[in-house]
């Protein structure tokens, strides 16, 4: 499927057929814009300025919404990464698989495909903001930059 998303619509293809949507059915609502969206193995990370949401299940049909508790995400500073990367206190028990990490106002933020996320930096890191962000991972490191 290919997810888009488009100001507070998370809009969805149909499998196997990415320029076919329905605009009646295709799609899932969020009550702010999303800024950030990133698929992991066991559904789709979802940000908008209220808070970060897990969208459980691996097809639209399945989608159950789950609030993460975590913080909102600084808009567009996000990408998807193996959960091997990560460092092993991070991912005790986890196994490898497609995960995401996003900046927020308190550092990095790992969500894993359980829909489980961890802020590891939370203590470190406070009051972080910007209008928007990006992310790269150089020399298996994590870059960010914050703007506006």
């Amino acid at each position: 499927r290919l997810l888009v998303a488009k100001g507070k619509m998370l809009i969805f293809s149909e499998p196997m057929r990415y320029g076919i949507t329905s605009p009646r059915h295709n799609f899932a609502l969020f009550p702010h814009r999303i800024t950030m969206m990133d698929p992991v193995d066991g559904g789709v990370f979802v940000g908008t300025k209220a808070g970060v949401d897990f969208l459980a299940g691996n097809t639209p049909k399945e989608w159950a919404l789950r609030k993460t508790g975590g913080r909102p995400p600084v808009p567009y500073a996000s990408c998807g990464m193996s959960t091997g990367e990560l460092s092993a206190d991070m991912t005790a028990n986890v196994g490898n698989g497609q995960g995401a990490v996003w900046l927020s106002d308190n550092g990095f933020v790992v969500g894993l495909p359980s829909g489980n996320v961890i802020e590891s930096q939370r203590t470190r890191i406070r009051g972080l903001s910007g209008e928007t962000g990006a992310i790269a991972v150089v020399n298996r490191r994590l870059r960010a930059t914050v703007g506006g």
